[in-house]
């Protein structure tokens, strides 16, 4: 089950993407991800700067994992580059 919190999260990161940030309100993120309450997007992460970072955070954790498991894979990090 997708909570509220990721609810919101994908549906900023497809609307930011699609139309721009600054051209997308909290209210639109919050009905796209499916909320009646448009205080949803504050409630969860505060302002939208807060919803941007959380969404960096989330991608920046993906790519992190993944250079972990590139460096498992080969034993070491300087064979990677």
């Amino acid at each position: 089950a997708t909570t509220t919190q990721e609810a919101i999260l994908k549906a900023a990161e497809r609307l930011y993407a699609e139309h721009g940030v600054y051209a997308v309100s909290n209210r639109q993120v919050s009905e796209a991800a499916g909320q009646g309450n448009n205080a949803a997007v504050g409630y969860h992460f505060g302002t939208k700067t807060d919803l941007v970072r959380a969404i960096e955070h989330k991608h920046r954790t993906s790519i992190e994992l993944l250079l972990e498991r590139m460096v498992a894979a080969t034993g070491d990090s300087a064979d990677l580059r």
